[in-house]
């Protein structure tokens, strides 16, 4: 009897510990009581600083620890501390240094959602539309990291598919994610141990580079109209026109320009076939003409934004209580401005939703003018192609 009485006691503390042991590990991935989440009001602060940091030309990430994955993040949320909801740091290629980031724990999505931006930003971790990316690539078996300051090499986004990883700067944009996102995806859509039949190997690819940053590239593409209504606190703030850079110039220009520059690859690669060089060629110039329309058209919109700022500056120092023809016409002129800016911004966003709807149709049009050994290549084993073409039907 006494010993069936100690077998039930070493039972039950065994019970005990294995459920406490548990309840340990499982807390080790959850929020606790004393975990703070950012407020409305720190967000709104955070959103100041990087639009202070970038108007002021110095960039972000670069010269400032504040925005590092492990300064950064843990603002959000103690969960994302180094060695809790981040990993220790690890080298990946010899050249990216990364925090790879553990499951979001539901709890943590529902407390950001209560204080994050529910609008798409130009500094993407601060909208909650990035984190529900984040974890619904998660639960389709994505991992996730962010690149450190102490990386030997820097991108805003990179993805390695034989690691099924995301890397990103915490300062990336809303079009980074989607676009690395995109590879990911493009990786399920061809046979990684195809061997082409038609096109040389150095080719295809050249092809499959070509195409699978044409098609990423595009999946963004409807998220640059953010960028002009972004530009509405630089037109309205007074105080913000005291500022003579606009970031968001360089930003659109790289992206609009990316798929052109592709291109050439295939276009400049002799063991391509003639036709496939030529019809890229022509793709590339597609590109080049809307980038240089879309980017004009942004231009206009900062134009006035600097006006506005100088004749700002100018009547700060010369009107003040007296009034002079100079005064009474700057006055009026910032009413003309004003109506010029609101004009220009609907052109300018505009053209980005017509180039959404025109450049597949363009793609699908390069893609369907090579010959049908060309495109079954292509289909089974060229990154982006699959999302223009029924691949399936061949």
């Amino acid at each position: 009897m006494k010993q069936l009485f100690l077998s039930l006691v070493m039972l039950l503390t065994f019970s005990c510990q294995a459920q406490e042991k548990g309840k340990s590990g499982n807390e080790k991935n959850s929020l606790v009581v004393t975990d703070k989440t950012i407020s409305a009001h720190e967000v709104q602060l955070i959103k100041n600083k990087f639009q202070s940091t970038r108007l002021n030309g110095t960039g972000s990430g670069d010269h400032d620890q504040y925005w590092t994955p492990e300064v950064f993040l843990p603002l959000l949320n103690p969960w994302f501390e180094v060695g809790r909801g981040l990993r220790p740091s690890k080298l990946i290629s010899g050249k990216y240094l990364v925090y790879e980031m553990k499951k979001m724990p539901a709890d943590l999505l529902s407390e950001l959602e209560k204080s994050l931006l529910n609008y798409d930003y130009s500094l993407a971790l601060i909208s909650i539309s990035f984190w529900k990316q984040i974890a619904e690539a998660q639960k389709q078996g994505l991992k996730i990291a962010f690149v450190s300051s102490a990386s030997p090499s820097s991108a805003n986004g990179v993805y390695f598919h034989y690691l099924n990883l995301i890397a990103i700067k915490v300062t990336t944009d809303p079009g980074t994610f989607k676009h690395e996102k995109r590879h990911a995806d493009q990786y399920k859509k061809i046979e990684r141990s195809y061997y082409p039949r038609s096109l040389s190997q150095s080719c295809m690819n050249s092809m499959s580079t070509a195409f699978g940053e044409i098609d990423a590239t595009t999946t963004e593409l409807g998220l640059h109209a953010l960028k002009a209504d972004q530009q509405d606190e630089l037109f309205i703030s007074p105080e913000n026109h005291k500022q003579n850079t606009y970031p968001e110039i360089n930003i659109l220009s790289v992206n609009l320009e990316y798929p052109g520059s592709v291109s050439l690859s295939p276009r400049n690669n002799e063991d391509c076939p003639e036709q496939v060089r030529s019809q890229m060629a022509s793709l590339s110039n597609y590109f080049y003409e809307q980038r240089s329309s879309i980017d004009e058209s942004f231009r206009v919109i900062t134009s006035a934004i600097a006006e506005k700022g100088k004749i700002l500056n100018w009547r700060e120092k010369n009107c003040g209580t007296q009034t002079s023809d100079n005064c009474e016409k700057f006055k009026s002129r910032l009413l003309e401005l004003e109506k010029e800016y609101f004009e220009n911004k609907k052109i300018f966003k505009n053209k980005i939703y017509e180039e959404v709807n025109l450049r597949p149709l363009r793609i699908i049009k390069t893609l369907e003018s090579f010959d049908s050994e060309t495109i079954q290549d292509l289909c089974r084993g060229s990154l982006g192609v699959g999302f223009y073409i029924n691949c399936e039907e061949l």
